[in-house]
Protein backbone atom coordinates (compact mmCIF):
# COMPACT_ATOMS: atom_id res chain seq x y z
CA UNK A 1 0.00 0.00 0.00
CA UNK A 2 1.08 3.27 -0.72
CA UNK A 3 2.03 4.93 2.72
CA UNK A 4 0.73 8.66 1.18
CA UNK A 5 -2.31 7.21 0.07
CA UNK A 6 -3.05 6.00 3.98
CA UNK A 7 -2.03 9.62 5.41
CA UNK A 8 -4.10 11.76 3.15
CA UNK A 9 -7.33 9.17 3.89
CA UNK A 10 -6.99 8.95 7.17
CA UNK A 11 -6.18 12.65 7.53
CA UNK A 12 -9.27 13.06 5.53
CA UNK A 13 -11.26 11.09 8.45
CA UNK A 14 -10.20 13.61 11.01
CA UNK A 15 -11.27 16.83 8.67
CA UNK A 16 -14.18 15.12 7.88
CA UNK A 17 -15.38 13.78 11.45
CA UNK A 18 -14.46 17.65 12.60
CA UNK A 19 -16.46 19.64 9.63
CA UNK A 20 -19.39 17.17 9.11
CA UNK A 21 -20.44 18.51 12.73
CA UNK A 22 -21.38 16.77 15.70
CA UNK A 23 -24.47 16.21 17.87
CA UNK A 24 -23.43 16.49 21.39
CA UNK A 25 -25.81 15.02 24.23
CA UNK A 26 -24.27 15.65 27.76
CA UNK A 27 -21.15 13.82 27.66
CA UNK A 28 -21.64 11.74 24.26
CA UNK A 29 -20.57 12.72 21.12
CA UNK A 30 -21.30 11.27 17.43
CA UNK A 31 -19.33 12.26 14.52
CA UNK A 32 -19.95 11.26 10.84
CA UNK A 33 -16.46 9.38 9.53
CA UNK A 34 -15.55 9.18 5.89
CA UNK A 35 -12.65 7.28 4.50
CA UNK A 36 -11.63 7.86 0.97
CA UNK A 37 -9.73 6.02 -0.98
CA UNK A 38 -8.90 5.63 -4.80
CA UNK A 39 -11.48 3.24 -5.89
CA UNK A 40 -13.39 3.18 -2.80
CA UNK A 41 -15.22 5.11 -0.06
CA UNK A 42 -16.23 3.62 3.42
CA UNK A 43 -18.88 5.89 5.69
CA UNK A 44 -19.35 5.35 9.16
CA UNK A 45 -19.64 6.76 12.48
CA UNK A 46 -17.31 7.87 15.23
CA UNK A 47 -19.04 7.64 18.56
CA UNK A 48 -17.03 9.25 21.82
CA UNK A 49 -18.24 9.38 25.34
CA UNK A 50 -16.26 10.99 28.22
CA UNK A 51 -16.38 8.38 31.37
CA UNK A 52 -14.87 10.44 33.77
CA UNK A 53 -13.08 13.81 33.73
CA UNK A 54 -9.92 12.91 32.47
CA UNK A 55 -10.59 10.00 29.83
CA UNK A 56 -12.47 9.84 26.77
CA UNK A 57 -12.94 6.09 25.12
CA UNK A 58 -14.79 5.96 21.64
CA UNK A 59 -15.39 3.48 18.62
CA UNK A 60 -14.93 4.29 14.84
CA UNK A 61 -17.42 1.64 12.93
CA UNK A 62 -18.87 1.71 9.46
CA UNK A 63 -22.84 1.79 8.14
CA UNK A 64 -22.83 -1.60 8.37
CA UNK A 65 -21.55 -1.57 12.15
CA UNK A 66 -18.34 -3.02 11.68
CA UNK A 67 -15.58 -2.08 13.93
CA UNK A 68 -12.46 -0.60 12.52
CA UNK A 69 -11.12 0.20 16.27
CA UNK A 70 -12.08 1.91 19.86
CA UNK A 71 -9.50 3.86 21.32
CA UNK A 72 -9.08 5.47 24.66
CA UNK A 73 -7.96 9.59 25.24
CA UNK A 74 -6.31 10.27 28.32
CA UNK A 75 -6.44 13.76 29.02
CA UNK A 76 -3.97 13.88 32.12
CA UNK A 77 -1.13 12.46 29.91
CA UNK A 78 -2.28 13.96 26.68
CA UNK A 79 -2.26 10.33 25.45
CA UNK A 80 -4.45 8.18 22.52
CA UNK A 81 -4.14 4.23 22.74
CA UNK A 82 -5.79 2.14 19.92
CA UNK A 83 -7.82 -0.72 21.07
CA UNK A 84 -9.21 -3.67 19.26
CA UNK A 85 -8.03 -2.52 15.54
CA UNK A 86 -9.39 -4.61 12.54
CA UNK A 87 -6.65 -6.72 10.81
CA UNK A 88 -7.09 -4.47 7.90
CA UNK A 89 -5.69 -1.94 9.79
CA UNK A 90 -2.99 -3.33 12.43
CA UNK A 91 0.12 -2.36 10.57
CA UNK A 92 2.60 -0.29 12.80
CA UNK A 93 2.49 2.70 10.02
CA UNK A 94 -1.33 2.90 9.77
CA UNK A 95 -1.39 2.67 13.86
CA UNK A 96 1.00 5.74 13.79
CA UNK A 97 -1.42 7.46 11.33
CA UNK A 98 -4.42 6.96 13.00
CA UNK A 99 -3.02 7.72 16.55
CA UNK A 100 -1.96 11.23 14.77
CA UNK A 101 -4.79 11.68 13.24
CA UNK A 102 -7.08 10.92 16.09
CA UNK A 103 -5.15 13.02 18.39
CA UNK A 104 -6.22 15.83 16.86
CA UNK A 105 -9.68 16.23 17.45
CA UNK A 106 -8.30 16.30 21.37
CA UNK A 107 -6.11 20.15 21.17
CA UNK A 108 -3.48 19.51 23.89
CA UNK A 109 -4.26 21.55 26.40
Amino acid sequence: MNIRLIKSSLFAVCLLAISLGASAQSDTLRLSVQLTFRKAVVTGLCLMVTSDKHETVGSVINEFGLKAFDFVYNKQRNKLKLENVTPALDKWYIRRVLRHDMRTLYPSS
